[in-house]
């Protein structure tokens, strides 16, 4: 259980981190 559970969140800090990456990238290239 321990196992999945530490998976599922890195799973989701994936996720997270590169949607952040995505709206940071979309928002420098709508201030240029």
């Amino acid at each position: 259980m321990p196992e999945f559970l530490r998976g599922l969140n890195w799973r989701v800090f994936a996720v997270a981190a590169v949607l952040v990456g995505l709206m940071g990238f979309q928002y420098v290239v709508l201030i240029r």
